[in-house]
């Protein structure tokens, strides 16, 4: 082997497998991408009854939180008061259409 081809050898291996390298990792990009994509265009569109069951269920949930924040930051006192006014209680700083002149009982 002459000397010319050893260095054309030694300066094109390394360079032929970073192209090998780089290729292989835009092709494994490429496939995921293309199977996520076909993953999720074959899921069925959801039934809007169960949609709607989902979001009331939400709802239920996040009301029960609020609730259960309100009765460890204030007691039920804060949930009495609110009941004698008729509406939810909501915490400080938030503006309320109407006052309620009933005190909260302790």
């Amino acid at each position: 082997m002459s000397l010319v081809v050893g260095y054309l050898l030694v300066f094109a291996l390394p360079t032929a497998v970073g192209f090998a390298i780089v290729g292989a990792l835009r092709a494994a990009r490429w496939l995921g991408e293309a199977h996520r994509t076909a993953r999720f265009r074959a899921l069925p569109p959801e039934p809007i009854e169960r949609l709607a069951a989902d979001l009331r269920r939400l709802r239920a949930e996040l009301e029960d939180t609020e609730t259960r924040s309100w009765r460890r930051r204030f007691g039920s006192a804060a949930l009495t008061y609110a009941g004698m006014c008729g509406k939810r209680p909501y915490p400080e700083g938030v503006r309320q259409e109407r006052r309620c002149r009933a005190r909260p009982v302790p």
